[in-house]
């Protein structure tokens, strides 16, 4: 009985001398919703109807300065719908308009938005990969936004 004892308190000690070192490593892979190299240029393009408007109209009302090409395309815009009956607000080249740059600041958030599943804890994360081009996006879009908002109350 007294050697058990003995052998229990040796392997005691020997078990609180050990090093062990258990880590998890877990890796987790996050996955871009939309490719930003894709999503940019598209963001782009869907800004450049509404940006090419807006010059337009403080080209020619605000500042009174005649470029045929872009107060051109302007005044193309807004005589183009024939059911707005000469109202441009209600027409649905304004709701187009409107929406495209709002489209394209969801394109930029889905591109910079990244997702993972976590599957020891089912949890499932959420994180953003900020990039320049995705911040400029997001910031012109927004100010074609409220300069259309402005313009459009403004009438």
């Amino acid at each position: 009985m007294k050697n058990d004892i003995k052998e229990i308190e040796n392997q005691l000690t020997q078990l609180s001398h050990m090093n062990t070192s258990i880590t998890h490593h877990k890796e987790i892979i996050k996955e871009p919703i939309l490719l930003a190299k894709r999503a940019n240029p598209v963001a782009l393009g869907l800004l450049a109807f509404p940006m090419l408007f807006m010059i337009g109209i403080i080209l020619k009302h605000e500042i009174h300065a005649e470029v045929p090409w872009i107060t051109g395309f302007s005044e193309w815009l807004v005589n183009i719908d024939p059911h707005s009956s000469g109202n441009f607000v209600s027409s649905n080249i304004s709701q187009l308009l409107l929406g495209l740059p709002l489209i394209a600041i969801i394109l930029v958030l889905f591109s910079i938005l990244r997702s993972a599943k976590v599957n020891e804890n089912r949890e499932f994360e959420l994180s953003f990969k900020l990039n320049i081009w995705g911040g400029v996006i997001i910031i012109l879009s927004f100010l074609i936004f409220l300069a259309y908002m402005v313009f459009l109350f403004s009438r």
